[in-house]
């Protein structure tokens, strides 16, 4: 099934839902990127580069909920709301993430992931 939004002012998105509920966005080249997407080498999954890594990921998050938290344009009750959620993630932060990693030490795991 695709949807085309052409029938409105100032829209030029196409959008493409397969039986398989993937979603996938078409530009007007949507056919040469397909043919370069099937003529592509399979990509090394070994390349820490491909992956995010979920601890950093997270600290990332709270350290940007944290500048809303110290921005002065924002109210006061706001910015009391940002602090209590960054409070809350990095209890948990610590409670699971560190935790988690302890025991790995304790089990001996020397070996890194790629992420």
């Amino acid at each position: 099934m695709a949807l085309d939004s052409g029938d409105r002012p100032g829209a030029s998105v196409k959008v493409a839902i397969s039986t398989e509920h993937s979603l996938e966005i078409l530009g007007d080249d949507a056919e040469a990127r397909s043919d370069a997407r099937e003529g592509n080498d399979i990509a090394d999954l070994s390349e820490s580069n491909l992956y995010l890594n979920r601890e950093l990921t997270w600290l990332e998050f709270n350290k940007r909920v944290l500048n809303e938290a110290k921005d002065s344009r924002t109210p006061l009750l706001e910015r009391l709301k940002f602090l209590a959620i960054v409070g809350s993630n990095l209890d948990e932060f610590f409670m699971k993430r560190i935790g988690g990693l302890k025991q790995q030490v304790g089990a001996g795991v020397e070996t890194l992931t790629v992420d």
